[in-house]
């Protein structure tokens, strides 16, 4: 078979077409084919993967499974401040810097970007502002808002790895997987001989 550009257009091609030159082949498959054709991979020769692709991807699953302790982000208690359109919340600002806002809100604020640089109680008090100017609402500060310094200051977030759900998981796609071939073994011809065994006359 062979495909014949177009030479008008390289990215256009013309119907597959037999290739009449080309000798058709001497072997026929037309009843399957052979076992004797068939070739046997020697599992020795298969190469591990390298060390550093088995940490990146035991880094990867670890990280699946660690959570951080203590409230999120967008907890009530790290409440910054809302903003108010008729008195009705628009947008929640959070002292990481973080919101949440209605579809409506969010229309509104499409492609405005934050100045580079801020983060926490300022980046809050910023995304604030603006979100204001833009719904024609108001800013009203929340009695849990933090100061950018005592937000700095905040002790580093705790995480939990969880390696029991990891270790099920794991568990779980392997028995998977090991029903998977035990139904894809089950399923082949039966004259077809497994890896490991002998044909007999």
């Amino acid at each position: 078979m062979s495909i014949s550009a177009v030479a008008s257009n390289p990215y256009a091609y013309a119907p597959l077409q037999r290739d009449t030159a080309s000798p058709a082949s001497s072997t026929d498959y037309s009843e399957g084919i052979k076992v004797s054709d068939l070739i046997q991979l020697d599992p020795g020769a298969l190469q591990p993967a390298p060390q550093s692709v088995i940490d990146q991807m035991n880094a990867a699953m670890k990280q699946m499974f660690t959570y951080p302790l203590g409230p999120p982000d967008n907890a009530p208690e790290n409440t910054y401040a809302t903003v108010k359109v008729n008195g009705q919340v628009v947008a929640t600002l959070y002292n990481s810097g973080c919101s949440a806002m209605t579809n409506a809100a969010g229309a509104a604020m499409d492609g405005l970007e934050d100045p580079p640089g801020l983060q926490g109680p300022m980046l809050a008090q910023w995304r604030a502002e603006q979100y204001a100017k833009k719904l024609g609402g108001t800013v009203e500060k929340a009695s849990t808002a933090m100061d950018q310094q005592t937000w700095n200051t905040r002790p580093p977030r705790e995480y939990f790895f969880d390696e029991a759900a990891m270790n099920a998981y794991l568990a779980a796609n392997k028995a998977s997987a090991e029903q998977r071939h035990a139904a894809y073994t089950q399923s082949m011809k039966p004259d077809i001989p497994q890896p490991g065994t002998e044909r007999t006359a």
